[in-house]
């Protein structure tokens, strides 16, 4: 039984315009031992005859038998199987991996080798036996033809199939080089079956062991030229597991990888715009998102769970602290609503707008990146996003106060600043001492109670001269407006000047020369809200009052601080607390409890409405439909947005990246030309594709830890989340995996015979 054998085969090619016939009627047989010369004018059906041998194209009419086995059923996959057994091809113009050194292309087809020592020592014996040890590691573009001819023939003796297809492999050699190609070839087929197609008979004719011509698509002449002993073949059992197909396509997408410099440097570059474009695009479009956004109702604080009672009375101090000794909270406090009020702080830094609101706390667990946490009621702390690191400096304090005028309305000394990175979360904070903590909360109070709340101040003053006192009235005053701990004085025209200058600890007013101002203030409160009509009287002795008065100096320009008719009266924060505690004792009904955790405070709120008392976990949402009805179009409309910049960038990719690999798709019909596994040149793909991706993850990371860590830059982009990164790398893997899939799927549509460089030979 013959190794090949051909029975009436016919090959037709068939284009838009016209029918071409390759070969027709060819009946053939090839035996191990036989060096076949196959001669012919251009054009006759040489190459077609050796594409069908080889299973490099399909025939149409006949019988091809392997072993005595038909192949007119094989698949694609089974055509596969059989050039990995069967075939070794050795073209005219060499088809050699030119990205790849000597060693590399030879060491392809010893792939079947697992032990990479003894792949790499046989690869060597075979470049030595043709001569190219010196040129081993010399990339194939670098060789010459004679080179890259001898490189191929040590890459199919490599594969040591019993079949060695070679299509004019001396036409583009001098004829020494010829000469001792042909010498080699007829060497190997003292073990092979070795066919060679050539237009120069002469050539091969002392070697040849028979001739056979081919006219016009048809087999002419088929002479034995030398008797050889026929060899029966035995058939190799390729039984390979998939872990080492998976293995193999591994080091061959490496091989791919590492030996195209300008290719994957490009794929690299593709890969790292597309992948800071998503970056850019889901920073400015849909990392911060108002729609998915809680609302809650009370700052959120963990293990915070607001009060009040049913019945709407006020909660005295004592109660609120058996309350909490009862429900086991870790601390309480009774004036609480300092907590949901917010300050805010803008800076101008050249061009760029800085702006955060700020939300007050007694944490005392936060450690400050910069100066110590607030010890005495004045101090503070605050917790800003990285940008601000521009204003209160890294490691020394470069601002440590807030401007009262412009902020909070209370004079602190910020002895420490914690910085943040996440941008997108909605307040900082103000860290206090708790004492602190109460004191601006009574400034605060005043703020808020403007609109119902008014006291009537009067001033004795005593002539020197003769013991007279004159009352001064000066009229009302309210709680500004714009909560500054400040009172706006509306002062009667008397004709003569007031002044009131500071001297550390007490205030004094001068009139003229002979009059001096009694040390004490007396305040009429009228709040008809919480008094229901009663007047209450009380007499605060101001030398409680600290005036700062170097820190307002510039601001009026003069040591003139009340004028003709209005002016601002500062009173310090025991003096405010002093007397907003009298009327909120008699009037807040809310309270504050805090447990070691969210769950804890949850725990709580049943226990809390048995005693009485209605009880909300300070993270407990609300939704206001036309607020989320805005939130949503405004999120549907940048979602939109954001979908056509992926897109956009998808196409981009795919466009920029589908040119530069299918410039190469000549290498990958190479290696299929070799019988390499389609599975592992697929799988090979997919390794050239993801490691292209590597570097753009590391510029991706490199790139969000700069703009985020970095003051200046951490402001104009919304930080991002895990779950972002998740979705930017997934969706990158995701069109990888869709693009490298199209790839492979082009690649393998047309036959190897196709796609060749020089494969459309007839």
């Amino acid at each position: 039984m013959s190794l090949l054998k051909l029975q009436d085969i016919g090959k037709i090619y068939v284009s838009e315009n016209s029918v071409a016939v390759g070969i027709r009627g060819v009946n053939l047989e090839f035996d191990i031992g036989e060096f076949v010369a196959v001669t012919g004018k251009s054009g006759s059906g040489k190459t077609t005859l050796l594409n069908i041998i080889s299973g490099m194209d399909t025939y149409e009419e006949g019988e091809l038998y392997i072993q005595g086995e038909g192949t007119s059923h094989y698949s694609q996959a089974d055509w596969e199987i059989y050039r990995q057994k069967y075939i070794s091809f050795i073209f005219q113009d060499y088809n050699i991996i030119d990205s790849f050194t000597v060693l590399q292309n030879v060491e392809l087809a010893l792939s079947d080798i697992e032990s990479r020592s003894e792949r790499r020592k046989r690869a060597l014996e075979l470049i030595e036996r043709v001569g190219m040890t010196k040129f081993k590691n010399h990339k194939g573009s670098k060789l010459s033809g004679g080179q890259k001819q001898r490189t191929v023939i040590a890459r199919a003796l490599a594969k040591d199939s019993p079949v060695i297809l070679a299509d004019e492999p001396t036409g583009n050699l001098d004829s020494q080089t010829s000469e001792e190609i042909i010498k080699l070839l007829a060497e190997i087929s003292k073990e092979k079956l070795v066919i060679i197609v050539t237009h120069s008979f002469s050539q091969v004719e002392k070697y040849a062991t028979r001739e056979i011509r081919i006219f016009d698509g048809s087999v002419e002449r088929d002479e034995v030229l030398k008797e050889t002993k026929k060899i029966q073949y035995t058939e190799p059992q390729i039984s390979e597991k998939k872990q080492r197909t998976f293995k193999k396509g591994l080091e061959l997408g490496w091989h791919r990888f590492t030996s195209m410099p300008k290719l994957t440097t490009f794929m690299c570059i593709l890969m790292i715009i597309a992948i800071l474009g998503t970056f850019f695009a889901t920073a400015w479009c849909v990392t911060d998102l108002d729609a998915f956004k809680k609302n809650y109702m009370f700052t959120h604080i963990d293990g915070r769970t607001v009060i009040i009672r049913q019945d709407g009375k006020v909660i005295s101090d004592d109660e609120l602290s058996k309350v909490a000794d009862e429900v086991g909270a870790e601390s309480y406090i009774h004036y609480d609503s300092l907590f949901d009020s917010n300050v805010t702080m803008s800076e101008l830094l050249g061009n760029q707008y800085l702006y955060v609101s700020l939300r007050y706390n007694v944490d005392g667990s936060i450690k400050p990146d910069v100066g110590r946490a607030p010890e005495a009621p004045d101090e503070a702390m605050l917790v800003l996003p990285i940008a601000w690191q521009q204003v209160y400096g890294k490691d020394t304090l470069l601002r440590d106060y807030i401007d009262r005028f412009e902020n909070i309305g209370y004079d602190l000394k910020v002895t420490g600043v914690k910085y943040y990175y996440d941008n997108t979360v909605d307040y900082g904070k103000i860290i206090l001492t708790e004492e602190g903590f109460n004191q601006i909360s009574a400034v605060d109070f005043f703020g808020d109670q403007s609109s119902s709340k008014y006291f009537d101040l009067n001033i004795s003053a005593v002539n020197k001269e003769n013991g007279f006192s004159e009352q001064i009235n000066l009229g009302s005053f309210t709680v500004s407006d714009d909560g500054y701990s400040s009172v706006m004085i509306d002062m009667e025209l008397t004709g003569r000047e007031y002044y009131i200058v500071s001297n550390q600890y007490s205030l004094k007013k001068y009139l003229s020369d002979n009059y001096e101002l009694r040390t004490d203030l007396r305040f009429t409160v009228n709040d008809y809200d919480y008094y229901t009509g009663n007047e209450s009287v009380k007499i605060y002795n101001f030398s409680s009052a600290e005036l700062n008065r170097e820190k307002y100096l510039d601001k009026f320009n003069s040591d003139t601080i009340l004028g003709y008719s209005e002016g601002i009266l500062y009173i310090s924060p025991d003096l405010a607390r002093e007397i907003v505690d009298e009327v909120r004792n008699k009037s807040y009904t809310q309270a504050s409890l805090f447990f070691e955790t969210d769950r804890q405070a949850a725990e709580s709120v049943d226990k809390l409405r048995d005693m009485g008392y209605v009880a909300v976990t300070s993270d407990s949402t609300y939704t206001s439909e036309d607020l989320m009805l805005s939130y949503y179009i405004e999120a549907v409309v940048l979602i939109g947005l954001w979908v056509l910049i992926i897109l956009f960038l998808a196409f981009f990719l795919s466009l920029c990246s589908s040119r530069a690999i299918m410039a190469k798709r000549g290498d990958l019909a190479i290696l299929r030309s070799m019988g390499i596994k389609n599975n592992v040149i697929r799988i090979s793909m997919y390794v050239q594709m993801f490691i292209s991706m590597i570097p753009s993850f590391i510029v991706f990371a490199v790139a969000a830890f700069i703009i985020y860590t970095t003051p200046s830059t951490n402001e104009i982009f919304a930080f991002m989340h895990l779950p972002q990164y998740i979705m930017i790398l997934i969706g990158m893997i995701i069109l990888n995996l869709f693009l490298t899939k199209l790839y492979n799927k082009k690649m393998f549509r047309d036959s190897v015979r196709k796609t060749l460089r020089g494969g459309d030979k007839e």
